[in-house]
């Protein structure tokens, strides 16, 4: 079944907003890709979808090495893919780290004990294991970061067993891409 072009971002934004408030969305958990001097990809939880501008946002502990990738270039790729849908798409864009402001600490209130705990390790995300135990929760604090990609590029690909479509939106643009 053959999508148009409006019809498919309508879906993709529906489904993006869907992820955000459910866990067990596809989507929830999608690969960020980071360029830098060496390209690397990991996965992260989609914590904000916002329209208009388009913005996607996660959380990492500013210490990680993907924080590194950003500052050393900022332009990054989400990737989500929906099995049941199947639906894939990419966003690119420039990633930016959120300054420590009210609404920073209002997302690092309203973490649970168990979540605050991932960013209240006495040393750095990949850094060898020391067993150097954790930090209290002012300290950790400190090492929560937000970080939110203004969407530049969409490129979205519904797979079908009859016809796959795939269209790329720039810019306000939308082109139709062979799939």
């Amino acid at each position: 079944m053959s999508v148009d072009s409006a019809s498919l971002l309508t879906l993709v934004w529906q489904e993006l907003a869907a992820a955000v408030s459910l866990p067990e969305h596809p989507w929830r958990i999608p690969v960020l890709v980071t360029g830098g001097s060496q390209p690397d990809g990991r996965v992260v939880v989609l914590r904000r979808f916002q329209r208009a501008p388009d913005r996607l946002t996660f959380f990492t502990d500013a210490r990680s090495p993907k924080l590194r990738a950003i500052r050393e270039d900022p332009r990054v790729a989400w990737v989500f893919y929906h099995p049941v849908l199947r639906l894939q798409v990419r966003v690119r864009g420039q990633a930016t780290l959120q300054p420590g402001t009210p609404a920073v600490r209002a997302h690092w209130e309203a973490l649970s004990e168990i979540h605050r705990r991932e960013y209240a390790a006495a040393t750095a995300p990949g850094s060898p294991w020391s067993g150097a135990g954790f930090l209290e929760w002012a300290e950790a604090s400190a090492h929560f970061a937000v970080v939110e990609t203004e969407a530049e590029e969409w490129d979205c690909l519904q797979l079908d067993r009859n016809e796959h479509s795939r269209f790329r939106f720039h810019g306000g643009l939308m082109e139709r891409l062979v799939p």
